[in-house]
C-alpha cells in the first residue's frame, strides 16, 4: 500500500532466510534480507527511517520484552508495533496496531517522528536506565539472600547466571560483581550451542574467575 505512494525499501533482519524467501521476497517491492547478529543490529536500526516490530500474539510471542522497540528508539528511530503488554509503558511514543497509518505518519511527518523518539528516550531512561535496573537487581539479590537465610539458616546463598547471548555479558558482569559484594557464591551456566555460535561469549566465560559449567543443548 505505501509503496504505491512513496519509494519503499524493506530490510528484514532475522535468522529465518527460508521464511523470508517464501513470504517476503515475492512481494512487489524492493526487499533485502540480513542475517541477525548482535554486533550489527544498532547500525541497521540507526540507518532505518522506521522500525516495524510485529508480534503474532501467540502464547510464546506475547510475553516478549520491549527490548527490540527500546533498542530502536534508543538509536533514534521511531517504531510501529503490535500492541503487547510489554509495550504499554511506551504507548504514548510509538504507533501501535496501525501499521499502514503509523508508517505513513512517520514517513511523511519527520517532526512527529522526532518528537516521539525524543519523548521515548526520556521515558526509556526512567524505565530502563542503569540506575533503575541496578536498583531492581539489587533488590532481587537482597531478597534472595534474606529468604535463604530465613529458610535455610547457615547456608550460603548461590547465584547462577545463565548465559546464552553475547549481550548477556553486559548484564552479567556488574550483576556478578554486586552479588559477590553481597556475599553470594556465583556460578555461570551456558550450553554448547551458545559457545559455538558466539565465540566472544566463550572467551569471556573462560577468562572470568567464576566457576562455570557448560551443558548439552537439551
Amino acid at each position: 500500500t505505501l509503496a504505491a505512494e512513496m519509494p519503499i525499501d524493506l530490510l528484514v533482519v532475522s535468522n529465518h532466510a527460508d521464511k523470508f524467501a517464501k513470504h517476503i521476497r515475492p512481494l512487489a517491492i524492493p526487499t533485502r534480507y540480513v542475517e541477525w547478529n548482535g554486533s550489527d543490529m544498532e547500525q541497521h536500526l540507526r540507518k532505518a527511517d522506521v522500525v516495524i516490530v510485529p508480534n503474532s500474539l501467540d502464547a510464546f510471542s506475547i510475553c516478549k520484552s520491549s527490548n527490540r522497540t527500546v533498542l530502536s528508539l534508543s538509536q533514534g528511530t521511531p517504531v510501529v508495533a503490535t500492541a503487547t503488554p510489554a509495550l504499554m509503558e511506551l504507548r504514548t511514543c510509538i504507533e501501535l496496531d496501525d501499521f499502514v497509518g503509523g508508517l505513513r505518519r512517520y514517513l511523511t511527518d519527520p517532526v512527529r517522528a522526532r518528537n516521539h523518539v525524543e519523548r521515548a528516550q526520556d521515558l526509556i531512561e526512567k524505565l530502563y536506565g542503569r540506575e533503575t535496573i541496578a536498583k531492581l537487581w539489587t533488590n532481587v539479590l537482597k531478597t534472595a539472600i534474606s529468604n535463604t537465610k530465613q529458610n535455610e539458616p547457615g547456608s550460603q546463598p548461590e547465584l547462577i547466571v545463565a548465559m546464552h547471548l553475547p549481550q548477556d555479558i553486559d548484564l552479567a558482569r556488574p550483576l556478578l560483581a554486586a552479588a559477590e559484594q553481597q556475599g553470594l557464591r556465583c556460578e555461570i551456566w551456558s550450553n554448547i550451542a551458545a559457545f559455538r555460535r558466539w565465540p566472544q561469549l566463550a572467551t569471556w566465560v573462560r577468562e572470568s574467575d567464576y566457576n562455570w559449567s557448560i551443558f548439552p543443548d537439551d
